[in-house]
């Protein structure tokens, strides 16, 4: 689903169509910053490259630095709010769930920015992932209508190293800095995961015959507790994705389902200024900085193997949490009240987690 639709961009102003865009199809088309929900993804490369152990813990002491707590803080650290709140030491499931900052910069740190990018890369990022959306050529002869994603090149990072930035490298582990993905990316990189880190291209024609993937090699204990993690995070009280708080204090539970088991990750990722034209004179009068909201995460039937991977993303749309994970929520009830968990999806695609 993309909105707004090409038929909501022919009844639209010229200067609207160009600051919408109705023509892309943002599943695939759309290129935005990953934010917290690349957490997962960050996980299983540290990983996979033994700097490392899921159980190993690490202490959130609010900021990263020893001599600064007002860069590379986590983001329940507010000293300026009076808030000064810490998460203390956290093992890769509990920091998966709480979003801790703190634990994925870590990890960033020790792996450094260029294995980082390359697992970025292994997850799809990088590269079109061959959906069969694509449509005509480029000049350069590949197709048009899906897009690759920013994946951070040899320049970008040996320039973060040249000139001494201690704040960029550790960006990378939260989803933020010279990188981007489409929504299409985000589910089949949680699909990845469900698989137990085997890459399959997606298809979109039900039944074609899929080469066999690629397995990059993920222990399986940082599977479990990317799973883990995942599901701590929509189901425990503590988890980012958990529930949204509504006025008065009141929690209202975003994954409550009795029939379904879900696994998810919010994101609020920091988007480009917002242009605001008051008058639509086609000429903005002031630029303001926006969040794109992300929920990605997988469904399944109670006590079932995730089945569905599903990807929200609301353009500007502020926090993950309070604004995608309500409409994940509603996509997963969809595709159960449409019969497509049960008995109807094992006959139908073979127990393989679908994007």
């Amino acid at each position: 689903m993309s909105h707004p639709t090409i038929a909501d961009g022919a009844l639209m102003s010229e200067e609207r169509r160009a600051r919408d865009a109705p023509g892309i199809f943002r599943p695939v088309e759309g290129v935005y910053p990953p934010g917290s929900i690349l957490k997962p993804i960050v996980l299983c490369a540290a990983a996979a490259e033994g700097v490392v152990r899921p159980g190993d813990e690490i202490d959130c002491k609010g900021h990263y630095f020893a001599d600064r707590n007002d860069a590379a803080r986590c983001w329940i650290y507010r000293p300026a709010e009076g808030r000064s709140t810490t998460h203390g030491p956290l093992d890769a499931r509990g920091a998966l769930a709480r979003s801790c900052n703190i634990y994925f910069y870590t990890l960033a740190a020790r792996l450094g920015p260029e294995r980082l990018a390359s697992w970025f890369g292994r997850f799809g990022i990088g590269r079109p992932l061959g959906t069969e959306l694509g449509f005509g050529a480029s000049d350069s002869g590949a197709l048009r209508g899906e897009a690759a994603g920013i994946l951070p090149t040899e320049a970008q990072l040996a320039e973060l190293k040249e000139r001494g930035d201690r704040v960029s490298p550790l960006l990378l582990g939260i989803g933020q800095g010279p990188l981007a993905w489409t929504p299409m990316h985000a589910a089949n990189a949680f699909a990845t995961i469900a698989r137990g880190g085997r890459v399959l291209q997606p298809h979109f024609i039900r039944g074609e015959a899929r080469a066999p993937g690629v397995d990059l090699g993920i222990p399986r204990a940082a599977i479990d507790a990317a799973l883990a993690g995942l599901r701590g995070s929509v189901n425990e009280d503590y988890g980012t994705g958990n529930h949204i708080t509504l006025d008065g204090g009141v929690r209202e539970p975003l994954f409550g389902f009795d029939d379904l088991d879900v696994w998810g990750k919010t994101g609020t990722a920091t988007a480009p200024l917002l242009a605001l034209d008051g008058d639509r004179d086609g000429k903005p009068e002031t630029r303001v900085r926006t969040d794109h909201a992300w929920f990605v995460g997988l469904v399944a039937e109670k006590g079932g193997a995730p089945r569905y991977a599903v990807a929200v993303l609301l353009e500007n749309g502020g926090s993950g949490g309070k604004v995608a994970g309500p409409v994940g929520a509603a996509v997963m009830r969809a595709i159960a009240a449409e019969g497509y968990l049960g008995e109807r999806a094992r006959h139908g695609s073979g127990g393989v987690p679908t994007p």
